[in-house]
């Protein structure tokens, strides 16, 4: 693993904002759909997807409320780590932002989605635009814009210049370079927020979380949460 890949501090989060503020109109899930196909500036949709723990999320909504930028948090309802009342909180903070809030989603039918976004939205008080996927079916990726009523976050449109840091790693390469190097009109950027903390390291930002989480707690139980703690991510797409 390079050097590049290893900078997951909330300080270079800091740095990729304030070219996100500079060189970017920010926009989200629900906007996509009326984006002008010739912008003066390219379009940034900032994404999130929710694996591990939605209290962490929040530390990035705050940071990114510092430069004015908003973005869409999606929450998983079939979670390892997490249930839908250990959300509640930080999302409705994180909605209070004028943040979005979509679906992460496991599952492999359209009827689950809309249920599991009629849950989300009745729990929060808030419309679900759109949905990202865990483990996407393979014709759900490059696809439609839309699944159903909801925005796909991995339609072929949102996937042309793509940024992700799956698995605590950018495969695009160095963030900023990669960002620099224009290859469209809207730019998707993708954190998974355990990634991020104040260790360069991301496993580092992820073991301090672990042992914050399970303080206390036996070495059986820290096993048993250690193995749903690797399932989660272990499973997470590479696109």
């Amino acid at each position: 693993m390079t050097e590049w890949n290893l900078d997951f501090t909330c300080t270079y989060y800091r740095k990729i904002l304030g070219v996100f503020r500079e060189k970017f109109h920010c926009v989200m899930f629900s906007d996509v759909p009326a984006l002008s196909e010739n912008p003066e500036k390219p379009y940034l949709v900032l994404r999130h997807d929710i694996d591990v723990d939605p209290a962490v999320a929040l530390k990035l909504a705050l940071i990114e409320r510092e430069f004015g930028l908003k973005s869409t948090y999606f929450v998983m309802l079939d979670n390892l780590l997490y249930r839908l009342s250990d959300a509640i909180e930080p999302m409705k903070e994180i909605l209070s932002m004028g943040n979005e809030i979509g679906l992460h989603f496991s599952g492999n039918t359209l009827d689950e989605i809309e249920e599991h976004c009629k849950t989300l939205e009745n729990a929060l008080g808030c419309t679900v635009h759109s949905v990202s996927f865990h483990r996407p079916k393979k014709e759900w990726l490059q696809g439609e814009l839309y699944i159903g009523k909801r925005i796909n976050a991995y339609a072929k449109p949102l996937m042309n210049w793509y940024i992700s840091d799956s698995r605590g790693r950018f495969r695009a390469g160095e963030p900023l370079t990669a960002i620099a190097e224009r290859k469209g009109n809207v730019l998707q950027f993708l954190t998974h927020p355990i990634w991020w903390g104040q260790h360069a390291n991301p496993v580092q930002n992820l073991v301090e979380w672990f042992e914050k989480k399970t303080e206390g707690c036996s070495s059986a139980e820290k096993e048993k949460f250690a193995q749903c703690v690797y399932e989660q991510i272990e499973v997470m797409p590479m696109q």
